[in-house]
């Protein structure tokens, strides 16, 4: 390779990297576009000498010369249109006539040069760099002169724009921009007409075309320039683009001109304009009054009209920053806008309802003098009507009987008389079983009349020294005098039991009800009213939980386990707030395959006094309390997640069973819940199985298959846990998407020992293989009753005989383990 092909060819691929690298620093910059586009040509240039400098025939040499031509041809017009818009006077170009004017001379060239071509074989001289193109003195002094004459006043244009932009401007930014690239362009106008022009018409030696080359000088001054003084880009999307492009304010970013440069989502989306509208647009597009401009301040905010693209008026709150360059000089300001039409109307409609509060206050206080006479009247009504409210105050206006409140302090009147006559009271809760029921089916007036009647059967029920008072809805407290022992309290609260033997008539409809009684025993289960109401309602509980129907007189190891009760209900609240749960995972097991084919998640509460508490001692009171709702979601969420780390890191895809609680299947957001733990945890559907309890299915059954329904679809499995125990219906196997029943711990049990247990679970077999339901078996705990299930087709097992419960870390071996 030739030494000229060699700096030709770097020529050209110098050109090319600046002028790519200022192209994709901002391809929407008319600036960076058209430099982008002389560096391509110049490029262009350089590499057709290259290559023509690399071919050893003439003939060649000239068709790449001619080539290269058109491109020397444009590169000082491209030259002088990147000046023009550098130095602000582009606006000679917006008649499209005067874009024909600047590349005139380009066009002669192109044709005198290419088309009607002055160069000739004669025109070229082998030597040891290469070909060397020599400009020859013709006939025609317009052929022989145009190009120097095209290069020399392009040139000099440049240069005489350059330094007027240069001078004409106060900043110290633009001055050294206009002396880097007037110098370097000075340098190349010298250089160029001594090797490209003087020494080739004053035939003194022989060179090769420089030009291409030389012209790497003002190139590298306008790089200079971009890179020190920002030349080619104002645009601050540069720094910091991706903050401002995704604020929801507005944001306007123009140069000393209040030319737009940049303008974010938020103003355009704002003014309804694209960003190709504005950019290069001055300010005053969208602020009409010049005044606006100059209430800007920087660090002042004031509320203008900015002017939307289809000429409605925004109101706006204004603030305005300076871009200042290296020497503390201003070279761009950002705007910032607050969309405020929302609070203007907010403030319209805040001025609106002043005027009617006004208006209100005004006819108000007019009102007022004319009730002032009638108040005067009133007050005389009034002070006759406080006796009755006194007695309101203290009586059940539904049924007459006493309130609580006289109760309670009758109640402690007659404690302060027995004390000192040391003579016992006995205090009786009474409260009507499944009144809600009632309420619910017949209506709160229908209620209300059979509270009535149960108030008249009581006071006909009690003698006249005993106090009957209705404290609440469907509860009753009832005061025993004169010294009761425990065979009266049995007579007065087996007769008040009675009453409830004979149904009331209400409306025409008998109505049977029944009632729960809890007795509480002056001196003995408590010395003041309050305690004594409190323990007879704790007795009235008991009985119910008894059957209801009874009655239940307090006992000192009864308000013991209401204390631990509440003790233990409170560690649960704390626990559930602390986390104190772990899982422990039974796994489920083919017998024919010896394959783990699922796992059950079992939750233990780790106690920090107690230890490890069974779920048979807790879940119950999160039932009743509510909390069973986030217990069950933590289960369902850890379970999930460990069934995923599994399938992760041992590749074994099997289903993971929790249990769901019957106030869950209520819950109208259980499949919401499900849905949102299997998106979080990443667990499909199908590896996810609830099991719910047939007594769970006793109530809300349109409910419950509504969300059984729901969750199937999603492919949940869905198992009946416990089956044929409690309340076995065959219905629920026909109308809910049931996927496994399992046979409870208690028939599996009885293999071996009861034929009766046998029989049920061969029954309970056959009848789901006949409804195309799997069968597994639960608390398997020896080799007899795993052999009597597998010679029934049984195969699905699960229990100690195989697996314990165990912690995540020791299943991680097992599926290791099973996996070798």
């Amino acid at each position: 390779m030739g030494l000229m092909v060699f700096i030709y060819l770097v020529t050209g691929l110098v050109y090319i990297y600046v002028g790519a690298f200022s192209f994709i620093y901002d391809p929407k910059n008319k600036l960076n576009r058209i430099f982008s586009i002389l560096c391509l040509n110049l490029a262009l240039w350089a590499i057709m000498f290259s290559i023509t400098n690399a071919v050893s025939d003439v003939e060649t040499a000239m068709v790449f010369i001619r080539i290269a031509s058109i491109f020397q041809s444009m590169v000082y017009c491209l030259f002088l249109h990147f000046i023009l818009i550098l130095t602000g006077k582009d606006g000679f170009l917006k008649k499209p006539v005067n874009y024909v004017i600047l590349y005139i001379p380009a066009i002669c060239c192109i044709y005198l040069y290419y088309f009607n071509s002055q160069i000739t074989r004669d025109s070229f001289i082998k030597t040891q760099a290469g070909w060397i193109y020599s400009i020859e003195w013709t006939g025609s002094i317009f052929s022989s002169l145009l190009l120097p004459a095209y290069f020399l006043v392009y040139s000099s244009i440049c240069i005489f724009l350059l330094y007027k932009w240069g001078n004409e401007s106060s900043i110290k930014r633009i001055k050294h921009q206009a002396k880097i690239i007037v110098s370097t362009i000075v340098m190349v106008l010298v250089l160029g007409t001594v090797t490209d022009i003087l020494l080739p018409v004053l035939r003194i030696g022989r060179l090769p075309a420089l030009m291409v080359t030389l012209n790497l000088i003002p190139v590298y001054g306008i790089w200079y320039s971009n890179k020190r003084f920002r030349l080619l880009n104002l645009d601050p999307r540069n720094v910091f683009l991706d903050v401002i492009e995704n604020l929801g304010e507005g944001m306007i970013i123009t140069n000393h001109d209040n030319i737009i440069q940049d303008i974010n989502n938020g103003a355009l989306k704002m003014l309804g304009y694209t960003l190709d509208e504005l950019a290069g647009k001055h300010i005053t597009i969208i602020m009409k009054n010049s005044r606006d401009i100059s209430k800007a301040n920087p660090g002042n905010k004031k509320e203008i009209n900015l002017v939307k693209k289809c000429g409605d008026l925004l109101p706006v709150l204004l603030t305005s920053s300076s871009l200042f360059d290296e020497w503390g000089e201003v070279y761009g300001n950002v705007f910032v806008f607050q969309d405020l039409t929302e609070i203007k109307q907010i403030q319209m409609e805040l001025k609106k309802s002043h005027d009617e509060l006004e208006r209100k206050v005004y006819e108000r206080t007019k009102e007022l003098n004319m009730a002032n006479e009638e108040l005067r009247n009133e007050i005389k009504s009034r002070i006759e009507m406080e006796q009755e409210i006194r007695k309101l105050a203290y009586y059940d206006q539904l049924t007459g009987l006493p309130n609580k409140k006289l109760f309670m302090n009758y109640l402690d009147k007659k404690i302060h008389e027995n004390l000192r006559n040391e003579l016992t009271l006995a205090v009786m809760c009474l409260d009507l079983d499944s009144f809600k029921m009632i309420n619910d089916t017949m209506g709160y007036a229908k209620g209300e009349e059979l509270l009535k009647q149960v108030a008249e059967r009581l006071l006909k029920s009690l003698k006249k020294s005993d106090t009957v008072s209705r404290v609440a809805g469907d509860e009753f407290l009832i005061l025993i005098q004169n010294n009761p022992d425990g065979r009266t309290i049995d007579v007065v609260a087996s007769k008040l039991n009675r009453i409830f033997h004979k149904p009331f008539i209400v409306s025409g409809n008998e109505v049977h009800v029944t009632a729960s009684i809890g007795v509480a025993i002056y001196p003995i289960d408590g010395e003041d009213a309050d305690t004594l109401v409190k323990n007879a309602d704790i007795a009235m509980y008991r009985a119910k939980e008894k059957g209801k129907n009874k009655y239940e007189i307090c006992t000192p190891l009864m308000r013991q386990n209401l204390v631990e009760t509440m003790k233990f209900t409170n560690n649960l609240y704390r626990a559930v707030s602390r986390k104190e749960f772990n899982l422990l995972y039974q796994p489920q097991v083919n017998i024919e395959t010896g394959e783990i084919v699922g796992f059950e998640g079992l939750i233990r509460w780790n106690h920090p006094e107690l230890g490890i508490i069974h779920p048979n001692k807790f879940i119950p009171i999160g039932e009743k309390t509510g909390l069973i709702i986030p217990i069950s979601e933590w289960v369902f969420e850890n379970a999930c997640r460990q069934n995923k780390e599994w399938q992760e890191k041992c590749g074994i895809y099997v289903p993971m069973a929790v249990n769901l609680s019957p106030k869950q299947l209520i819950d109208s957001d259980l499949v919401n819940v499900v849905s949102e733990i299997l998106k979080k945890t990443g667990l499909s559907p199908c590896f996810l199985e609830l099991e719910i309890t047939e007594s769970a299915l006793l109530e809300e059954i349109d409910i419950i298959r509504d969300t059984l329904v729901e969750l199937s679809k999603m492919g949940v499995r869905i198992t009946i846990d416990d089956f044929g125990t409690r309340y076995s219906s065959l219905n629920y196997l026909k109308q809910l998407p049931i996927n496994r029943v399992k046979i409870d711990i208690s028939f599996v049990q009885g293999i071996t020992v009861n034929h009766k247990d046998e029989a049920i679970i061969n029954a309970i077999i056959d009848l789901a293989r006949k409804l195309d339901i799997d069968i597994l078996a639960e608390g398997v705990e020896t080799f007899p009753q795993m052999n009597f299930l597998r010679n029934l087709s049984c195969n699905i097992i699960q229990g100690f005989y195989l697996y314990r419960p165990m912690d995540p870390g020791r299943v991680y071996e097992l599926l290791l383990n099973s996996r070798r």
